[in-house]
């Protein structure tokens, strides 16, 4: 409970975050599902909202992917997504091209509505965008490595500028072209996939990201075999990032911001806060992201190698998670003056802005000594390297950071499930941490794929290799490279080995979190024998309470029969001289009982009255005869 300060004196209820909102079922499917063909290939395409959305100047690239879109079905969506400015489920939710901006209606968890504006809670910088302002929204820069192994920078932040950056330029010294894209939108993939002839699907696979996909889904896109996969010319990563949020309404205020990117992105909570040691109404947000690389093919005309890398935008509310930046650079010796970049570093809050920094950093990620004509006319990728190297550093650490998160949690749900009194708050039940364990019990499993995926796809596609004079090699690197102070040469496959120990470490989380899962479920079932066992333990108290009254009410049964007043004071006389007795002996019997149990009682039978028994059967049997 918190104090609200428009009313003094009355405390303000804390709002909390529905994790399943059942409204999203029937929002899910605004242009049909799978199986309705009518509305996959006419309504609401057809309608006047629609076209109203639609850009009013020719775009050959969409025409382009609405014919695609016939044979490949899973094109559409990317077609949709150009035509309305961001993903097909949103459609009818943004404001259109001439609205003012607006807070957003979607339905979502969290979203803050109308009536949220009009009472004032929300301004302008958490309205929603516009169609138009979502087609033209633009955050690309351009990195050009020339051949004196220096990185020149330049941001354009409109699709004209954009568009006349696209233009070759003549004289130049540049041997690889790198174009950093921050959050798609209609124009930027229009000029990069008209401009660079790049295949749809790369676009395609980059918009939508989804642990699985319902029966329904329309826009589910279909995997790719192993063996297509390697001779495409684009590759993807994908990986988790978590951020810190100070309380419930932060952490609303960033599932909303999410909902203004164009690509389909969401922090989800991880249900594991109320720890001993977490603030009371704190949150952590998780997020899946994606980093896509295209490099073009190989052609027989001349100019540098260009590339292009989809990158997320970040949620700026809240703060990464343990709240520092890491400095990849060797810190200077004593004595030695510092690097005056490195302040620039702190202030940079996009992942955009960090890849940019390091890209530029030659200290950092020195670019690979090769021969830019043999790379150029005989492997694409070799050009490549440099930046790939920046990408899966950056990767890496996001995925040392959640792996560490991972294990913090794991702790601490050991230390509830082995102590509860002492690490659950408020006296909670065992249960509580097995719903912790349930979180990443689905979690764990996604990510281990996600690393699979990156060990299979990445290290084994042409990254790896470097062709020089028309022969393959493979940098896989010797021993000797593993040791502290080795100056090899650096590539793309010295990170596999983080990689491959990122999966062990999700393996082992995995087999924790199953045993964690079966102790839990021993201490809930312990703990439940204990409450039979002491609600069994009542049930015998209230029987031997009821024994005790037995001879009183037996007694005064049998003297009810007295129907005579004037005698009454006898009968009480003689029902207390034989009933009192009588229950003070069963009283004495009981607790005997209770105190030296029933087995002293035993030895006391077999001691004293079997031997008399047999006897005594004898006799009676001779009596019958």
């Amino acid at each position: 409970m918190t104090h609200d300060p428009s009313q003094p004196g009355k405390p303000k209820r804390t709002r909390t975050y529905k994790f399943f909102n059942p409204k999203l079922r029937d929002n899910s499917y605004p242009l049909g599902d799978a199986y309705q063909e009518d509305l996959l290939e006419k309504s609401p395409r057809d309608t006047d909202e629609w076209k109203e959305l639609a850009p009013r100047e020719p775009k050959p690239y969409l025409a382009h992917v609405k014919r695609l879109g016939r044979a490949w079905p899973h094109l559409r969506s990317l077609a949709d997504f150009m035509e309305t400015g961001t993903v097909p489920q949103r459609w009818g939710q943004q404001p259109r091209k001439d609205a003012k901006p607006r807070p957003s209606s979607s339905p979502v968890a969290g979203t803050k509505t109308q009536s949220d504006v009009e009472s004032g809670q929300i301004g302008e910088d958490d309205a929603e965008p516009t169609s138009e302002e979502r087609a033209r929204r633009t955050n690309v820069s351009r990195l050009d490595y020339s051949t004196t192994d220096e990185v020149e920078s330049t941001s354009y932040t409109t699709p004209e500028a954009l568009e006349s950056g696209m233009k070759p330029e003549q004289g130049n010294r540049v041997k690889f072209r790198l174009y950093v894209v921050e959050d798609l939108s209609r124009d930027v993939i229009e000029i990069l996939g008209s401009e660079l002839k790049i295949d749809p699907s790369f676009f395609r696979s980059h918009i939508m990201d989804y642990a699985w996909y319902n029966v329904r889904d329309p826009y589910r896109d279909p995997p790719s075999l192993n063996l297509t996969a390697r001779h495409r010319s684009w590759v993807q990563l994908r990986f988790v990032t978590a951020r810190y949020y100070p309380t419930h309404e932060e952490f609303e205020e960033g599932f909303n911001k999410s909902q203004t990117f164009n690509v389909l992105r969401r922090p989800d909570d991880d249900e594991n806060n109320q720890g001993f040691w977490d603030e009371q109404e704190a949150k952590i947000g998780v997020s899946r992201t994606r980093a896509s690389l295209w490099v073009k093919p190989l052609t027989d005309g001349a100019g540098p190698g260009i590339g292009v890398l989809l990158l997320d935008p970040t949620i700026k509310t809240g703060k990464p998670l343990w709240g520092h930046f890491h400095n990849w650079e060797v810190p200077p010796q004593f004595g030695k003056p510092e690097n005056e970049g490195h302040s620039k570093l702190r202030a940079l809050n996009s992942f955009k802005d960090r890849f940019v920094y390091w890209a530029e950093n030659n200290a950092a990620f020195p670019y690979p000594a090769s021969d830019a004509a043999i790379n150029s006319r005989l492997n694409p990728w070799g050009d490549a390297q440099a930046p790939m190297r920046v990408l899966l550093h950056m990767v890496c650490e996001e995925w040392l950071t959640i792996s560490d998160y991972i294990k913090t949690r794991l702790n601490l749900i050991d230390w509830e499930i082995s102590h509860p009194r002492l690490f659950l708050r408020d006296g909670g039940h065992i249960d509580v941490a097995t719903q912790k364990l349930h979180v990443w019990r689905r979690w764990v499993p996604l990510y281990r794929e996600m690393l699979s995926e990156t060990l299979d796809r990445v290290f084994n596609a042409p990254l790896q290799t470097a062709t020089t004079g028309g022969n393959e090699v493979i940098h896989n690197g010797s021993k000797s490279d593993w040791l502290p102070g080795s100056s090899g040469a650096p590539s793309i496959n010295d990170y596999a080995h983080d990689y491959a120990l990122l999966l062990s470490y999700m393996e082992e989380y995995q087999s924790r979190i199953d045993r964690l899962s079966t102790v839990a479920t021993a201490f809930i079932s312990i703990g439940d024998s204990r409450l039979s066992y002491d609600a069994s333990k009542n049930v015998g108290r209230l029987t031997w309470l009821a024994t005790i009254f037995i001879p009183l009410s037996f007694i005064a049964s049998i003297l009810s029969m007295q129907s005579d007043a004037s005698q009454l004071e006898n009968t009480v006389r003689l029902w207390a001289k034989v009933a009192f007795p009588m229950t003070a002996g069963m009283i004495v019997l009981v607790l005997a009982i209770r105190l030296f149990g029933t087995k002293t009682f035993q030895k006391f039978y077999r001691r004293h009255y079997r031997p008399i028994l047999p006897s005594f059967k004898g006799a009676k049997a001779d009596k019958r005869a």
